[in-house]
């Protein structure tokens, strides 16, 4: 499966404003230190798998926002066999 996908891994940084009416529902976010905007920072993990080819990828994405690290749904989907799991999600596109 290696040989089929491109892996990228890397940071995301963002910048909220805690004033924003969505960002409420964030615990704490008022309390947490702001940049020269008002706004808080903060970086998540990024990992990424696509196809090498992506004229035979499907055009869909599974994304998982994870609350504490790892890659859950990729395991779940893809069983634990290796990295990849059992290629099942590859096999697709």
């Amino acid at each position: 499966m290696q040989g089929l996908m491109k892996k990228i891994v890397g940071r995301v940084y963002f910048a909220v404003d805690p004033a924003n009416l969505h960002n409420r529902q964030i615990v704490d976010l008022d309390k947490a230190p702001r940049n020269a905007n008002g706004e808080v920072e903060f970086s998540a993990d990024l990992y990424l798998l696509r196809p090498k080819d992506t004229n035979k990828g499907n055009h869909a994405v599974l994304f998982e926002v994870s609350n504490r690290g790892g890659r859950g749904i990729l395991s779940i989907v893809n069983g634990r066999e290796s990295e990849y799991g059992d290629g099942f999600l590859m096999r697709e596109g």
